[in-house]
């Protein structure tokens, strides 16, 4: 199978590009990633970046409306959609290779000239969108947003992407205007061009629809850093009329690109990577507690979380808590064993030895390392991946686990009536494992 052929290059403006040339594709795709996102946002600001990704799509000069504008977008034969996320923001189009010269045009005249028309339409759909996150009592049942808020208390890590109904009410045309001019910068964002032909075919089209200045605000903006986090427990909980109870229990971690990061990587593949790992062979193979049990990490610039998630059924918290009690015992205290070393190095080095073979993803991956200060290539990542021990995912447990912040979120029947249970395990599992304090 033959690979994407990678070019980079930046503009005189600072925007850097990152083309595939995938010469047997009869398709092109065109994005833009912007390192910017909510983690830029303030209190009084919190959800212009997902208001403003929206508001994208309302129209453009050449295109007046949102449906003019889809129609553009969509003759050109694929998708188009947009995302917000803590850390960046981007825009893409795909479409038939052959209209390749009326996507970069398309493409263009949508980041670089919109009008922001309708905002009252696009508030109201908004607002659709935050209400799933909120019971009828408008308490808010989103357990991630819980517990984000709970572990980063008032740094903008703990602010929901989507924003708050007030926020949403108050933000006009030009608040949208000043935070587009301020953050879509050249020097902070990439454009990714993935085609059948090679860079140099289309060069100067890019430069012609991207290399001028964007934007008037002179001053860059900065980043507020990983806050310091508080120690101690926190619980939080919801009524909320439902059959089961969603719990989330969420610890600090590593973030960036490094050997540490990678360690934490394979100790949340020893909880929960297929049914053979931990987590769901015990708490649903074995005990029938749960129909779905994970644990992801999330890695930001400098700073991650681990959070382990379930639905389980009210009567069953109490024997959840005590098996996942022991599993996190045992992920501190004890190596894991020869055969589950062997089948997380082989699972994750697959994932990263055929990275390549999926273009979308290779460049996604290519996109987050090019935002971070210290990146690692994938052969970097394979050299360090054949290098741990069983030691190093352990360690990599009791820096998760040993931290002196733990936080759990709880929505359902009757959730608050087990607050004190959920306080109870949260500092039953700090006289356990945190007096290693690795975090804190």
């Amino acid at each position: 199978m033959s690979h994407p052929i990678i070019d980079n290059c930046t503009l005189k403006n600072g925007l850097r590009i990152i083309h595939a040339q995938s010469p047997d594709s009869r398709a092109f795709t065109l994005s833009l990633h912007i390192q910017a996102g909510s983690r830029d946002e303030t209190e009084q600001n919190n959800g212009i970046f997902h208001f403003l990704e929206h508001m994208m799509f309302r129209g453009t000069r050449r295109f007046p409306n949102s449906v003019a504008l889809a129609h553009a977008l969509e003759t050109l034969g694929g998708e188009n959609n947009g995302y917000t996320d803590y850390e960046s923001s981007a825009f893409w189009i795909k479409g038939n290779a052959s209209k390749l010269a009326d996507g970069f045009s398309v493409f263009s005249e949508f980041l670089f000239h919109p009008t922001f028309p309708d905002i009252d339409i696009e508030r109201q759909i908004l607002l659709q969108e935050l209400a799933g996150d909120y019971n009828d009592a408008g308490d808010l049942i989103c357990t991630t947003s819980l517990g984000m808020r709970a572990l980063f208390q008032s740094h903008p890590l703990g602010m929901p992407v989507v924003g708050t109904r007030q926020n949403i009410l108050d933000i006009t045309v030009a608040d949208l205007l000043a935070q587009r001019d301020h953050y879509y910068r050249p020097e902070s964002s990439i454009l990714v061009v993935s085609a059948p032909s090679p860079l140099s075919q289309y060069i100067k089209t890019i430069e012609s629809c991207f290399g001028h200045k964007w934007n008037t605000s002179s001053t860059a903006p900065r980043r507020l850093a990983a806050p310091e986090l508080a120690t101690g427990k926190t619980v939080a909980t919801e009524n909320h009329s439902d059959s089961q109870l969603d719990i989330k229990l969420i610890f600090p971690a590593h973030g960036g690109s490094s050997q540490k990061v990678i360690a934490q990587t394979f100790f949340q593949r020893l909880l929960d990577d297929g049914i053979a790992s931990r987590l769901p062979s015990n708490i649903r193979e074995r005990a029938g507690l749960a129909y779905d049990v994970s644990c992801d990490t999330s890695v930001f610039s400098d700073v991650g979380t681990c959070s382990i998630d379930a639905s389980i059924s009210e009567d069953d918290l109490k024997r959840f808590l005590q098996i996942l009690k022991h599993e996190i015992v045992r992920a501190v205290n004890d190596l894991p064993s020869e055969s589950e070393m062997e089948r997380i190095r082989n699972r994750y080095t697959f994932a990263i030895e055929t990275l390549r073979e999926d273009t979308s993803s290779y460049l996604d991956y290519l996109v987050w390392n090019s935002f971070l200060s210290s990146p690692l290539t994938p052969e970097s990542e394979l050299e360090i991946a054949q290098s741990l021990s069983a030691a190093d995912i352990r360690s990599a447990a009791q820096d998760i686990f040993g931290s002196q912040r733990r936080v759990a979120a709880l929505v359902g029947p009757e959730a608050r009536s087990h607050s004190h249970e959920l306080s109870h395990f949260l500092e039953d599992l700090g006289k356990t494992v945190a007096p290693l304090k690795r975090f804190c």
